[in-house]
């Protein structure tokens, strides 16, 4: 009877839960919703997300070869007229810029669809456009297979370790910039490249931390923290509804990847997602509505000396994957 008893009251006892959890989901969920891609609320974010993806769409049909198969027509027409309609409003941005290289390239294929209206656009916007800078290259490249010495890359990349023991000499700007075009490379989901970083330095590094539970006992010891965002304006709620944390999760470990290279030592923070903290959060950070925190990086320079990490053992190969014959 004893044990009966206190089955009931663990039960009872996870009740308690529930209520959080569902208002926790809850919120996530208008929280989406009122910030992706369906919603215009930030019309300069979707309209960027549609054109990356019209982009990617082209090119995608440029790198395939169909033996003549016409494709792309209304795809090519959408991307016209959404870059047109962005080139009046910012006639320099590069995804202008990328927009009118891709449709020069879909237009040279002898498998494009052409048609007038989509010639016209695509005049008007080689007239309105105006990027100052090196016009970015779209369409299709050539490439043979990579070869590398794969005990090396494994070597390289078993040997990064969460570390919590900074050095006092804060990271070099260069630093910096190599590590987030290192995690540039990352793939993103039709080239959307959603991922965003946010960098403090030791002054804010407590404010922030104090509000994602405190730097439990090692959090101020590093000279950088990193936050990556995600931004869900890039993506829809219906099957994109988790692309925006995958692709953030992977642009994340692209960018460990890079401060790893460069000999700096780093370690991961769980971000605290319950709303009152997710709020305060923000107004310490300043980051916008329709970005999501995917994780917060604390990095620094190394030591002078050795330091100890967590172990940290690994499944073997046989325990995470699993072979489908049919």
């Amino acid at each position: 009877m004893g044990q009966l008893f206190r089955k009931v009251f663990a039960r009872l006892k996870a009740l308690e839960k529930y209520p959080a959890t569902l208002y926790y989901h809850l919120k996530d969920l208008i929280d989406s919703i009122s910030s992706s891609q369906i919603f215009i609320s930030n019309r300069k974010d979707t309209r960027n997300a549609s054109m990356l993806l019209l982009i990617h769409s082209l090119e995608k049909g440029l790198s395939i070869v169909s033996g003549g198969r016409k494709f792309g027509g209304g795809k090519a027409e959408t991307l016209a007229k959404l870059a047109l309609e962005c080139s009046y409003v910012d006639s320099n941005s590069p995804i202008v810029a990328l927009s009118l290289s891709a449709l020069k390239q879909y237009i040279e294929s002898p498998n494009a669809e052409l048609n007038a209206n989509l010639l016209s656009n695509i005049s008007a916007l080689n007239s309105q456009s105006k990027a100052s800078h090196e016009p970015p290259i779209s369409g299709v490249k050539s490439i043979s297979p990579c070869k590398f010495d794969f005990n090396s890359l494994m070597n390289f990349a078993s040997s990064r370790s969460s570390i919590r023991n900074f050095s006092s000499t804060p990271l070099k700007q260069d630093q910096i910039s190599n590590a987030i075009k290192f995690a540039q490379t990352a793939p993103s989901a039709c080239n959307r490249q959603a991922s965003r970083i946010h960098i403090f330095f030791k002054k804010d590094i407590q404010r922030i931390l104090d509000v994602q539970l405190g730097d439990q006992g090692w959090g101020l010891y590093a000279t950088t923290l990193f936050v990556i965002t995600s931004n869900s304006s890039y993506f829809n709620t219906t099957y994109e509804r988790s692309q925006a944390l995958i692709d953030g999760g992977i642009f994340s470990m692209q960018f460990l990847m890079g401060l790893h290279a460069q000999g700096i030592a780093s370690c991961c923070k769980m971000y605290v997602r319950t709303p009152s903290m997710d709020h305060k959060f923000r107004a310490v950070t300043n980051i916008p509505h329709n970005e999501i925190p995917i994780l917060l990086i604390l990095a620094g320079n190394y030591l002078d000396h050795e330091v100890s990490v967590p172990a940290s053992w690994r499944f073997p190969e046989s325990y995470v994957s699993f072979i489908h014959n049919s």
